[in-house]
């Protein structure tokens, strides 16, 4: 998974420098969908993928999902911004509890340079939580955080 998206980062025809375009995460989300489709085989894999809970007025999309026999991997493409990792951490993490139906779900964070003022280390604080809360609710699942300078992935935390 990680050669995956590390493939599919340095295939990106506009490096990551200052913040991403719209085009940019967009390249990138049809290249994460085919490096998968091709090294994972999965029965399922969309990009902006719906995810269906029984929450009225639910939109919340996924940047990339995939789903084999084996598991389910969201992947979550955003700014270096702590807050909103949190907040889609949480939407997600329910995401997986109501639907996994017992798989175990791989859990992804890039992020992406953002603004001087957004605090990196704030969110590898988040990424920690965030991995302890993802494994008490299945030992089995998996999460993987990394930022994206330039065109390389730099993996903060991985369990």
């Amino acid at each position: 998974i990680m050669n995956c998206i590390s493939n599919a980062v340095q295939k990106v025809g506009e490096p990551f420098i200052n913040g991403a375009t719209d085009k940019q995460k967009v390249e990138l989300q049809k290249l994460l969908k085919v490096e998968f489709q091709q090294s994972l085989n999965p029965d399922v894999s969309e990009i902006e993928y719906r995810l269906n809970t029984n929450v009225n007025g639910n939109r919340d999309r996924c940047d990339v999902y995939a789903e084999t026999s084996e598991y389910q991997m969201l992947v979550e493409i955003d700014a270096t911004r702590a807050d909103q990792l949190a907040k889609k951490m949480l939407s997600r993490y329910y995401y997986a509890h109501t639907t996994s139906q017992n798989k175990p779900t791989i859990y992804i964070c890039l992020l992406y340079p953002g603004t001087d003022s957004m605090n990196p280390n704030e969110c590898i604080k988040y990424m920690e939580m965030g991995k302890e809360v993802l494994l008490a609710m299945n030992s089995k699942n998996r999460f993987i955080g990394g930022f994206i300078k330039d065109n390389v992935v730099e993996w903060k935390n991985i369990g």
